[in-house]
């Protein structure tokens, strides 16, 4: 039995070999090896395992996930189905877990935003089969993508596809969810790249950074495309930018 701990977090637990018996609120199913749950670390919950049972175990922060957080009432603790999206997820932890080098940091982000896109969408598939609508499109407002972009500018890879995979929803939806913006979500996604470069820039205790470094940090996979960026929209170069700042 455990008793209710950090709410701040999202628990997804797998179940690899054996039984295992679990109670969260209303659900309390006997889980199946190749079955799995989600779980609120925030409630209280109980886990009872045969012996020789096998668990894998995953705890992601909500801000990092919050296309799962309105499942939760509905789905934690109950028996979701085996395999689809969830199933390559957890084959990707275990693939993972087999290998003796780390991931660079790179590569465990990518990891990070797959299995996030794919538990996501394996909920998305669950609550639609039980007849719990809305949960895309209200796990998706503009305020909760916006504060997922702040995060995560200095990821490369970040584009509208990403965010699509993340908030397990189309990527016309992402840009559905952008028209108040009237620009597009690539043009936001570089203009916030721009801003905190430039802020970056301006200072006084990152005057030793190299441009190349405060690229990288913005999201842009090489300088010469951040100085591109760059000069089309101030006119000036990156270098030039940070002489007349100081």
């Amino acid at each position: 039995h455990i008793v209710a701990g950090d709410s701040a977090l999202v628990q997804v637990l797998w179940l690899l070999s054996g039984r295992c018996r679990v109670q969260q609120g209303p659900n309390r199913p006997m889980l199946e090896a190749g079955g799995w749950t989600i779980l609120d670390p925030g409630r209280e919950y109980a886990l009872e395992l045969d012996k020789g049972s096998r668990v894998l175990t995953l705890l992601v922060p909500r801000s990092a996930c919050p296309g799962w957080v309105r499942a939760l009432p509905a789905l934690g603790g109950a028996a979701l189905r085996g395999g689809g999206p969830a199933h390559i997820a957890m084959a990707s932890l275990l693939a993972m877990l087999r290998e003796v080098e780390p991931l660079d940091a790179r590569s465990d982000a990518a990891l990070h935003e797959s299995v996030v896109a794919l538990i996501g969408s394996a909920l998305a598939i669950e609550l639609q089969e039980r007849g719990i609508e809305g949960f895309r499109d209200r796990s998706a407002d503009l305020r909760r993508v916006l504060a997922y972009i702040s995060e995560h500018l200095n990821d490369p890879l970040l584009n509208v596809a990403t965010l699509a995979r993340v908030f397990a929803i189309s990527r016309r939806n992402v840009y559905n969810i952008f028209q108040p913006t009237r620009i597009t979500p690539h043009a936001w996604i570089q203009n916030a790249r721009l801003d905190r470069a430039c802020a970056l820039l301006e200072d006084p205790g990152a005057a030793g950074v190299a441009v190349a470094t405060i690229a990288r940090e913005c999201g842009f996979p090489d300088p010469a495309h951040f100085s591109r960026a760059f000069r089309a929209r101030h006119k000036v170069a990156p270098t030039a930018w940070r002489r007349r700042a100081r």
